[in-house]
Formats: structure tokens, sequence, C-alpha cells
């Protein structure tokens, strides 16, 4: 895995492997949404299988305020919401060996998610809350249940707002 500073530069894209369970990137959280606010969270990935967090971020390791972008269920692409709940989309992550740009939003209302800038599902949600993030982590949650990403991972962001709606 290459060094934090290696990650955080341009034309690096961050390959990461179910062999070593703790490789994760750990970068500070200062600006990211909290409480209510509507979040978009995106990323370019090679999805190579498995159960694995692409980014996660929120107020402990014990995942009980945590907010992440993950892979489970069979591959699915899923959000993982304060409280210990997946909220998973029922669409497979691409397995094709080729990059494709993977985006959840929330709206207050609604969960969106986007696969190569098209809307793939768009689910009702009640409103949760988050708290102000402690921490983010890139590659992994290193909480009660690591789930350690497998493929690569290329410009990951987190933005205030929703950046992609359904319409």
């Amino acid at each position: 895995l290459p060094t934090k500073a290696l990650a955080l530069s341009k034309g690096f894209a961050l390959r990461f492997t179910a062999s070593a369970n703790h490789d994760v990137v750990r970068v500070s959280p200062a600006g990211i949404p909290s409480g209510n606010a509507p979040f978009t969270l995106e990323a370019w990935t090679l999805y190579e299988g498995g159960d694995g967090h692409v980014l996660t971020y929120g107020r402990d390791d014990n995942n009980s305020e945590d907010v992440a972008l993950f892979a489970t269920n069979g591959g699915q692409i899923c959000l993982w919401r304060a409280g210990h709940e997946d909220i998973c989309s029922g669409v497979p992550w691409p397995q094709d060996g080729r990059f494709h740009h993977v985006a959840v939003t929330w709206d207050q209302t609604a969960i969106g998610y986007f696969l190569d800038g098209t809307p793939v599902q768009d689910r009702f949600h009640p409103p949760f809350n988050y708290g102000e993030a402690n921490f983010l982590r890139i590659g992994n949650t290193l909480g009660f249940r690591p789930r350690q990403w497998q493929g690569v991972l290329d410009e990951v962001r987190i933005s205030k707002g929703v950046r992609y709606s359904q319409a």
C-alpha cells in the first residue's frame, strides 16, 4: 500500500487486498457533513469481490455513529448508516476488471445510488443522525467488524449536499 502522502498525490490509485486486514488510509475528517445534513459519497472503483468499505467516517471505532460506502451482501452497492444498518441497493457492484464510478447521496428523505452517472436505485429512508466526524478511513473500517476493500480505489470524494439527482 502506498504511503499517505503518495496516496493523496495526483496520478495514483490505491490497491487493497484481503491479505492485510488492517490496510487503511487515514485522512483528516475536517469539513465532512454531520448531523442530518445532505451528502454525497463517491469514488472510482475497481471491485475485485468480497465485503469491503470504500470509505468510512464517523465518531468512534465501534460503528455506532458512522457512515460508509461499501460492498456487501453478494457484492451490492451499500450505505452503512449510523446504528448498525446496512442499506443496500440491490444493485451489484460491477466486477468486470474495469473502473466504475459509484456514488451514494442522502438528501434528508431518500438515498440515491448511482453507477457510472446513471441512477440505479432511489429509496425513501427516514432521517438519521450522525455526529461530527472524528475520523475518515479509506479502504477499511477498523471497528467491531473490519471490512477490507478488495480492489482499487481512485478519486474518493465526500461532499456536503447532493451532487447528483434521480431526475
